[in-house]
């Protein structure tokens, strides 16, 4: 049986990387879903770094990263993220909301967040 997935990265290029799969590349994020069972899932977007603690996604910009490696914490992923086209960033969005591998978002939206479709 596979295991669930609990996050899953979507990158520029369209392709995706998530917890089954290994390492995930390290450029081009646009956002992360991470699986929620209060909300159905999270989106952790809008930043220059990312990086993964074994536990939780985080965001920040490149001030934010260097702050919490001075602090010692040592991500167990790092991720960058990279900018595109307003059309290209609401389409890989709307990929990451409507991912059938995912669970529906059901609460807590936040604002600008786009809602998912019915199915």
């Amino acid at each position: 049986m596979t295991d669930p997935i609990q996050w899953r990265i979507y990158y520029w290029d369209e392709t995706t990387a998530d917890n089954r799969g290994g390492r995930p590349r390290a450029l081009g994020v646009i956002c992360i879903a991470v699986v929620n069972p209060s909300t159905g899932i999270d989106l952790v977007r809008e930043f220059d770094h990312y990086w993964f603690d074994g536990m939780e996604w985080f965001g920040a910009d490149t001030f934010g990263i260097l702050d919490n490696l001075a602090q010692g914490i040592m991500p167990v992923y790092y991720c960058r993220g990279t900018a595109v086209s307003k059309k290209l960033y609401r389409e890989i969005i709307e990929r990451a909301l409507d991912d059938p591998d995912t669970p529906r978002k059901s609460a807590h939206q936040k604002c600008g967040e786009t809602p998912r479709r019915n199915r």
